[in-house]
This record gives C-alpha cells, sequence and structure tokens, in this order.
C-alpha cells in the first residue's frame, strides 16, 4: 500500500509528478507539504502537495494546527494529516524552512534583470534611434515635423528599405543614440552569475552541456558522479528520512525506506583495478 501511494500519489498527479513539485518547492523556499487523504481503514490513500504559500501558519505545542489559505478559502487542518518536509533555516530552526533559490536571490534577479534590458532592447526601450532637427534658428512648425516623421517613416523603416536614401529640401542635423552592450558586459554578468548558481547548487558545468575548452571525456563522467554524489543524494534523503520517520510509521512501523543509488558505477575503472 505504501508504494502504490507513493507511485498514485493522488488522482490528478502520478507519483513521479508529485515528487517533482515536492522537490521544486524545497530547492525555491526550503519547505514542502503534502496533506494526507485516509482510506476507511484509516491508513493514507493519497498524497496532495500543497503549494508552501498557501500555509499562512505551522503547528505549536498550544496550537497543532496548520492553517490555510487557498482564494477566498481558509481554513485549518490538524497537524497529524500533514507530512511537512523542511530545509531548516539557520537562523531560525524552529520555524519556516528557506530554500537555496532564497540564498541566491540577488544572483537570479541579477541574471533575469539582464536578460529583460537585452529583450527590451528590441522594443526600442521607449528611446528613439535618431534625433532629428532643422539647422539654423527658424524652428519646423508642427505640421511640418509631423510630415517629415511620417515621410521618414514612410520611406526608411524596415530591413526591406535598408540603404535607400533620403533627400530634405533643408538641411538637418541628425544625431544617432548610440545602443552599445560592449561597456555593460553583459554576457560577462551573466556568465558569472550563471557559474555562481551552479556552484552553489553544486552541479558542474558539464552535466548541464555547458563546455569549455578543458572539458573531455573524463570531466563529463566526473560531473555525472558530483551530481549524484553532492546534488541528488543529499536531496533523496531528505525525502527518505522524513518519509522513513513520519509516514511509513502509519502503514508498518517494520517497513523501511530506501532508494537505489543515483552515483553511476565506473565498471571501466573496476576492470581495470
Amino acid at each position: 500500500p505504501f508504494l502504490d501511494l507513493l507511485h498514485g500519489a493522488n488522482p490528478l498527479q502520478t507519483g513521479l509528478m508529485a515528487r517533482r513539485v515536492t522537490q521544486l518547492h524545497l530547492d525555491l523556499v526550503g519547505e514542502a507539504y503534502w496533506q494526507l487523504a485516509r482510506g476507511a481503514l484509516d491508513q493514507p490513500i493519497a498524497i496532495w502537495p500543497i503549494p508552501p504559500s498557501w500555509i499562512v501558519g505551522t503547528p505549536t505545542p498550544a496550537y497543532p494546527f496548520f492553517r490555510v489559505n487557498f482564494r477566498s478559502w481558509q481554513g485549518v487542518i490538524p497537524e497529524s494529516e500533514w507530512i511537512w518536509f523542511s530545509d531548516v533555516d539557520p537562523a531560525n530552526p524552529y520555524g519556516r524552512g528557506t530554500g537555496t533559490a532564497q540564498a541566491l536571490a540577488d544572483e537570479l534577479e541579477t541574471d533575469e534583470y539582464t536578460a529583460k534590458f537585452v529583450k527590451t532592447f528590441f522594443h526600442n526601450r521607449a528611446r528613439p534611434d535618431l534625433i532629428i532637427w532643422p539647422k539654423g534658428d527658424t524652428p519646423l512648425q508642427e505640421g511640418e515635423v509631423r510630415r517629415l516623421e511620417q515621410q521618414w517613416n514612410n520611406n526608411s523603416r524596415g530591413f526591406w528599405r535598408a540603404f535607400r536614401p533620403f533627400f530634405l529640401r533643408r538641411e538637418v542635423e541628425i544625431k544617432e543614440l548610440d545602443h552599445s552592450f560592449q561597456n555593460l558586459q553583459l554576457t560577462q554578468l551573466r556568465d558569472f552569475e550563471r557559474n555562481t548558481i551552479l556552484q552553489v547548487y553544486g552541479v558542474s558545468p558539464e552535466t548541464l552541456g555547458i563546455l569549455s575548452t578543458g572539458s573531455n571525456r573524463a570531466t563529463v563522467t566526473m560531473g555525472d558522479a558530483i551530481y549524484g554524489r553532492r546534488v541528488l543524494i543529499p536531496r533523496l534523503e531528505l525525502l527518505r528520512s522524513v518519509m522513513q520517520e513520519r509516514l511509513l510509521p502509519l502503514f508498518d512501523e517494520r517497513l523501511i525506506l530506501y532508494y537505489v543509488s543515483p552515483v553511476t558505477k565506473y565498471h571501466e575503472l573496476e576492470l581495470e583495478a
């Protein structure tokens, strides 16, 4: 029954879907919640992952209930009907969890805003590429300015009109506003933020397909080993330990939960040894 619960999760989600969203919650905000649905024998028959943002209050010794707020619904659910996964906050080990993404908030936002800055460049950033005005002290009338603007756009806008000449009946000055990313070093900035994020999560660049001049078969193979040993196993251990202590006793206290190690075995190395 316990394995059926892990594989089936609930009527709307498979076990893989439920575990995936649970791990995303842990990586992002450092906590995840499963609400249990019980059957006729009082054993859990379904698990419902609940977003941490819906939880507005956690249990205390004096008030052992979770307070939940979803849209216009508010309610309290007993602590016994929940499985609470938490990446403990060092500053408050008895409170809510804290996620790696929260520690990387500045780096993640910097990378996102850099991408948005580049995107807005192609939307003109609400700034024209050219400023055109007549030479001399005689200003153009508003109607003349609008006609010149319309004529300029009609004859010059679009890549199919590139390199076409434009003729005017009076002398004008044209100032081109420079859009240069070179001085901002946006590529180097995004590479730096990416590397910082990968190092905090413990993921080697080769695992994500980021290859450099120093990448080779050995670094790719070792990257898989590092990913399994330092990224996957700690996450698996957190899930396993919580389910072993909080969920398995609801079925049978003699049960032991384990997982197959994701660390890659190097058969060639074993053969050479």
